[in-house]
């Protein structure tokens, strides 16, 4: 990976989990298939997901910059 690439994962894990919470909450109020897999625990799952990147992410990210 470049220097770059390494800079942006943890920002870009975070902006993935986030956008897959908001489409996934989207998709289960379309969609029974949807709406069964986010109240079988995605719902649930994807807040701590987001908690666990900001928490640990910094610190994942200093060690793939070096810095």
């Amino acid at each position: 990976m470049t220097g770059r690439q390494r800079r942006d994962l943890v920002p870009l894990a975070t902006r993935m989990v986030h956008r897959f919470r908001l489409t996934t909450r989207a998709a289960a109020d379309a969609d029974p298939v949807f709406r069964r897999l986010w109240e079988n625990g995605v719902k649930d799952r994807m807040p701590r997901a987001e908690t666990w990147l900001r928490r640990h992410g910094p610190a994942i990210a200093s060690r793939l910059t070096g810095g």
